[in-house]
């Protein structure tokens, strides 16, 4: 039992250690540039793709570092909480007191890593209203305030809180979310990722083509076909401000992306689920493990 304790003992330290010197790289690395986006940053961008694009994927590749890391040691504190919880059903005490340290540690530097994505996506969320003129986000407002006016039980989103991996989307009626469900100008997304749309007046209708499917959905009706197969939404297309709105999350995910809702900060994040998420690399010890032995390697 001693010998299994003891292997388990290693194990975790294997663990901690490498987390802890993963963690302390990137969170050095984004404590080097926090992300913010400074006055000088938002007026080089505005009016030049070119600069737009870099500062986005960078930003972008970025966060994907921290929330790859996130994952991983989230996964490690799942694994100790086990253990944590074995140990202390065996009677051991003082091995259930060391996992207990370290999932403490683990949850401090989870909570670190979070708030560094949140700071990411704010800078993310700058850079992309940047992309838009005074002029613009002037009409916008003048469309959110009529919104809001007409329609009581509908709040409006910032354009800048939907946030499309390494594709730029232009808004001229803003997002709103309405009983729960976030809908977007159907227009201004779909054409984004290459999907051809369709507004059939006599019959309400929008049909939205991208490669080998097909989103065919009525305003106000429930029902909507996918390859013509019927489904139901619990939120139907609308029309706001003479524009046609659509729930975000249903129509994004039959076109194979996926969807995050961040509830804190209010904004959507949509991505690919095959972008690949750079490695992450530590610099300072590295750690070898071969068989029971730890060797650290200056």
């Amino acid at each position: 039992m001693k010998r299994i304790q003891k292997g388990l003992v290693i194990t975790m330290a294997v663990a901690f250690l490498m987390s802890t010197a993963m963690v302390t790289t990137v969170i050095a690395t984004g404590n080097q540039d926090l992300g913010v986006l400074t006055a000088k940053a938002i007026e080089n961008v505005k009016g030049n793709d070119s600069a737009w694009k870099i500062t986005k994927d960078k930003l972008e590749a970025e966060k994907d570092v921290i929330e790859s890391q996130k994952d991983i040691l989230e996964v490690q504190k799942s694994t100790l909480e086990k253990q944590y919880e074995a140990a202390k059903i065996s009677g051991d005490l003082e091995l259930a007191k060391q996992i207990q340290a370290q999932i403490v540690k683990l949850k401090a530097d989870i909570e670190t890593l979070k708030q560094q994505m949140k700071v990411k996506r704010a800078a993310i969320k700058a850079n992309i209203k940047a992309t838009y003129t005074n002029e613009e986000l002037a009409k916008l407002k003048l469309v959110s305030d009529k919104i809001k006016k007409n329609n009581n039980k509908v709040a409006v989103l910032p354009v800048e809180n939907i946030l499309v991996k390494g594709v730029k989307v232009k808004f001229d009626t803003p997002p709103v979310i309405k009983n729960g469900r976030t809908l977007i100008p159907v227009k201004a997304l779909s054409e984004a990722f290459g999907a051809d749309v369709k507004w059939v007046a006599a019959e309400r209708k929008v049909i939205i083509t991208k490669g080998d499917i097909q989103i065919v959905l009525t305003l106000d009706s429930n029902k909507i076909y996918v390859n013509g197969v019927e489904a139901k939404i619990d939120v139907p297309a609308c029309s706001l401000n003479g524009r046609t709105v659509v729930p975000l999350k249903f129509i994004v995910e039959q076109l194979g992306l996926t969807v995050n809702w961040h509830q804190d900060t209010k904004d959507i994040e949509i991505g690919s689920p095959t972008n690949p998420i750079p490695p992450v690399t530590t610099t300072g010890s590295a750690i070898t493990v071969t068989g029971s032995a730890i060797t650290v390697n200056p």
